[in-house]
């Protein structure tokens, strides 16, 4: 289950918007009239019982953790961020970029260090 403070930061950090939130709540007023912690306590309280809600929560929160780790990789190992291409829609899967990085890492270290026979 969300806190009222885990959707505080989600909102926050840029994790989720308002307006994406907005499409699973029934709300009173328009969703812009809300304060932050009045819509994350809405929020909060709907993804115990809508699980759309809660799944949708999770993988935007799975899809920022890794695009975090692929960038902290990619900043320590190459000394930029990655170059990422975007699919038709302009989405970008970052589990699955975080995922091919790695695996293409292995292969390289493989190949670097001679162990690849």
């Amino acid at each position: 289950m969300w806190s009222k403070e885990d959707v505080i930061i989600s909102l926050a950090c840029g994790y989720v918007h308002k307006h994406s939130l907005a499409k699973f709540v029934r709300l009173d007023k328009p969703y812009t009239r809300y304060k932050r912690e009045e819509f994350a306590e809405i929020v909060s309280k709907e993804s115990e019982t809508n699980f759309e809600l809660l799944k949708f929560l999770q993988h935007k929160k799975e899809q920022r953790v890794a695009q975090d780790e692929l960038n902290t990789l990619y900043l320590k190992e190459q000394n930029t961020l990655p170059c990422i291409s975007l699919d038709p829609n302009n989405h970008v899967d970052w589990v699955k970029e975080l995922e091919e990085y790695k695996n293409d890492t292995k292969l390289r270290s493989k190949v670097f260090n001679g162990s690849w026979k």
